[in-house]
């Protein structure tokens, strides 16, 4: 028996088009993601100061599509197949989407001196806000439609949060 690396773009656009996953392809994906997970929710940074701590989060998650192209190429891939394979979808958003709104929920609440009345829906607005730039400049081909510098994207963010605190 041999074994041959594949490419999970490829595999996932090959298993996908003829509509067969097994629990095998489906462990792959799941592996796959998870493996994702541990590169992309990186959070060691959230022991700084919220100012520093929130600007590394975005320009780290900004910086995925740019660095990484094929990462872009799979959450295509995601979102395309979400409909056919629901549980795929869902393995992605438990293993990304899930711990990072998780981990920076955690951070903002353990700032008081920020005056969040809700660090979960400040959380998912950071993320979901950063998430939106992405789809629109990138994944949408909208960056010459609607550009926007990424930096003024963070800063603006960055305003939101902080403006209370510094208010006091």
């Amino acid at each position: 028996m041999t074994c041959k690396l594949v490419n999970p773009a490829t595999f996932w656009l090959e298993a996908s088009s003829k509509g067969t996953f097994t629990s095998t392809k489906e462990g792959l994906f799941a592996a796959l993601v998870q493996r994702l997970a541990r590169e992309k929710v990186d959070f060691t940074v959230l022991d700084e100061e919220p100012a520093v701590a929130l600007r590394f989060v975005a320009t780290t998650i900004l910086e995925q599509v740019t660095q990484k192209p094929e990462f872009l190429n799979f959450v295509r891939l995601v979102i395309a197949e979400s409909g056919r394979f629901p549980q795929l979808a869902q393995t992605f958003v438990r293993n990304l989407a899930k711990p990072g709104i998780e981990r920076l929920t955690q951070y903002l609440a353990s700032h008081p001196e920020l005056k969040l009345p809700d660090p979960e829906a400040t959380a998912r607005i950071f993320i979901g806000s950063l998430v939106y730039f992405q789809l629109t400049q990138h994944l949408m081909h909208g960056k010459d439609i609607i550009p926007m510098e990424r930096d003024r994207l963070i800063d603006g963010l960055l305003h939101l949060i902080l403006s209370r605190q510094s208010n006091s």
